[in-house]
């Protein structure tokens, strides 16, 4: 999500030139490294970007640009190492600030990544991913009250910002507010059926509140998708084992010992015939 906010913020952004007003060299190898990001290849990407700094040493989106590859890479000190130089070019740079942040929350640096986002934030107070990244700092950090401030104003931007629903719902569940944090998942399966933690989380509340048909009817539909994820068929069983089928619970309990949980075998011991 994040990396793909930050490509097109180039993608979209070239200067409109006319044929008879060339592009200088360093433009056009930024532009040409942000068509490499764009089809995944970073290796080639660095070679346009690094030849682009070489002209224009001057040219911050080159040093944002880059930086973003090296964080793709993972490479988190060499992608900040850029911010840094992009803020130089140009001080107050919100998305070198944005961008950073976002590296400083990877390697683990979260009041670094705080400060960051806040100076993002100061610049561009409407920007959904800014407070997302703040929200996703502050959860690291167990301050889930500011947490729930930064998601409220990143869903007044982006109400179907859908890894903001996710993160909310996880909070208020540690709440207690189970009928806010269900509602949430729900809306998260209404905007993308494809996402398994939204289905599996809203079936294991469904679980754990008594709804005993509904959780089981989704476990049962998610072990037919996911035949290999063993903390499934562990659910379902359970779920079977509450209604009182003990078969198809023994059985969905043999599937998940078989594709490896360790807590499976035992109950298979415990509870089924051998």
């Amino acid at each position: 999500m994040i990396r793909t906010l930050l490509l097109l913020m180039f993608l979209g952004g070239s200067a409109v030139r006319s044929i008879a007003q060339p592009m200088p060299k360093a433009e056009s190898h930024l532009n040409a490294g942000i068509q490499k990001i764009k089809r995944k290849d970073h290796t080639a990407a660095l070679e346009e970007l690094n030849l682009a700094i070489k002209e224009n040493p001057n040219l911050c989106e080159a040093w944002l640009t880059r930086g973003t590859v090296y964080h793709m890479k993972h490479e988190f000190d060499r992608a900040i190492q850029d911010y840094n130089r992009a803020l130089v070019c140009y001080p107050g740079y919100p998305m070198a600030f944005f961008n950073r942040g976002t590296s400083r929350l990877a390697q683990g640096d979260y009041f670094g990544a705080l400060r960051d986002f806040s100076n993002a934030l100061d610049k561009m107070p409407e920007h959904a991913p800014s407070h997302y990244n703040r929200a996703l700092t502050f959860f690291q950090i167990n301050d889930t009250t500011k947490a729930l401030s930064d998601l409220e104003n990143c869903l007044k931007q982006k109400p179907d910002y859908i890894q903001a629903l996710l993160m909310k719902a996880v909070i208020e569940r540690r709440k207690g507010n189970t009928k806010e944090s269900l509602a949430l998942y729900s809306k998260v399966i209404a905007l993308d059926t494809s996402i398994v933690i939204a289905k599996f989380n809203k079936a294991n509340l469904d679980y754990l509140n008594g709804n005993y048909q509904e959780a089981l009817h989704a476990f049962v539909e998610l072990s037919k998708n996911y035949p290999d994820e063993p903390f499934i068929h562990l659910h379902t069983g359970g779920v079977y084992a509450m209604t009182g089928n003990s078969q198809e619970a023994c059985l969905c309990w043999k599937k998940a010992s078989e594709t490896g949980s360790a807590e499976a075998a035992l109950l298979i011991k415990r509870y089924c015939n051998p």
